[in-house]
């Protein structure tokens, strides 16, 4: 609980976190997601809003869902070894080639539904930054469009799910427990 200060619920809340992890698979890496998980927590209780306010919420929305998806190499990863792989590869800053990344996907074949899923991102990015502005001119101009300019873009967002579903369901991940 938060009735015994900032420490104890501090303290609470990274126990809770590591039975949380612990809760998820009898492993170290689960654990260490529950510890990455509750640290996380623990710093945006500790961190005064004011504090971040200053950097423009792009960009905190940006460096959030990255380091988020660093947390889940821990979550996904079979062993700390692999989780070791993973993480080692994502922040080598050799891999991030931008030129290297469409020789793979060439290579893939996978071009097209990339470009899509690439493209119907980038539309909901789009209409999230407009509609998020105070504008009401900004929002006017989205949803001024034609109804067919409408149903074109919820066409071209149900065709990227049908493009990018896989072929057959992925195993349950609690099934491995």
């Amino acid at each position: 609980g938060n009735r015994g200060g900032p420490w104890r619920t501090g303290r609470n809340l990274l126990i809770t976190m590591l039975l949380g992890g612990l809760w998820h698979g009898a492993a170290w890496h689960f654990v260490l997601w529950g510890a990455f998980h509750g640290a996380l927590l623990l710093l945006a209780r500790l961190l005064p809003a004011a504090s971040y306010r200053w950097i423009p919420w792009p960009l905190r929305a940006l460096v959030f869902f990255h380091v988020t998806c660093l947390g889940w190499a821990l979550f996904r990863a079979e062993t700390l070894a692999d989780c070791g792989v993973v993480l080692a590869k994502l922040l080598d800053p050799r891999g991030w080639q931008f030129t290297w990344w469409i020789e793979q996907v060439q290579r893939s074949g996978e071009g097209g539904p990339l470009t899509l899923a690439l493209a119907t991102i980038a539309f909901v990015v789009l209409l999230q930054l407009v509609t998020r502005q105070d504008s009401p001119r900004l929002v006017a101009l989205v949803w001024r469009e034609p109804w067919v300019t409408r149903l074109y873009f919820v066409a071209l967002l149900l065709a990227a799910c049908v493009v990018l579903a896989p072929e057959a369901p992925p195993p349950f991940i609690y099934f491995q427990f």
